[in-house]
């Protein structure tokens, strides 16, 4: 994963993803924007987790 920019910080509800997608390796859940949006949020420390364990 890489990241160019970090826009802002918002506060939201994360939603499970249930058991048909609910087993992806570094997604927390999901959530709905304000625009109605529906996006995946990372499990950084997931994530990181893994690569040190690499490494």
């Amino acid at each position: 994963i890489k990241v160019d920019e970090l826009v802002g910080q918002k506060e939201i509800v994360i939603k499970s993803l249930g058991n048909y997608l609910g087993n992806i390796e570094g997604i927390a859940g999901s959530t709905i924007m304000g625009d109605g949006k529906v996006v995946m949020i990372a499990d950084i420390a997931e994530l990181v987790h893994k690569l040190l364990d690499k490494n």
